[in-house]
């Protein structure tokens, strides 16, 4: 279900259910509200919770998150998005803590689009963390 009553407001809702013979029920509930403060800005948050069968419910988790991400035409053929994600997973026997910002220029050559990206990806179990940075670069052309 989507609703856009308020206004600058989207709400999302998901929910799934299904019975597997000899295996178990699997529920799925997700939600998810977004903000747009102003052009080119989007703000959200959400939550999923997962129950899966006993044969597998080191899987079920409870997960919340908050995302922003402000998108800009700097010039006519260039243009910025910068993107953060943090969110928290309440797992049956860990949690997570993930936290991921990437940066992304676009610059429109002719019929070609150059991609510059920066990724950096920050995770953190109970037991270990990790950290990784990506580098992307990437041309492409419509035929």
């Amino acid at each position: 279900a989507i609703s856009s009553y308020f206004n600058r407001w989207l709400l999302h809702a998901s929910t799934s259910y299904s019975n597997v013979l000899d295996y178990g029920d699997t529920f799925i509930l997700d939600t998810k509200a977004e903000y747009f403060p102003a052009a080119g800005t989007i703000l959200a948050g959400g939550y999923r919770f997962s129950n899966f069968p006993s044969a597998t419910n080191s899987q079920d988790s409870q997960l919340y998150f908050v995302e922003g991400s402000y998108y800009r035409y700097l010039t006519r053929r260039l243009n910025l998005n910068l993107m953060a994600h943090g969110e928290r997973e309440d797992l049956r026997y860990t949690d997570k803590d993930r936290a991921t910002f990437t940066s992304v220029f676009n610059y429109q050559l002719g019929k070609v689009n150059i991609n510059l990206e920066f990724r950096e990806d920050y995770t953190k179990y109970t037991e270990s963390v990790y950290n990784i940075q990506s580098y992307f670069i990437r041309a492409s052309r419509p035929f």
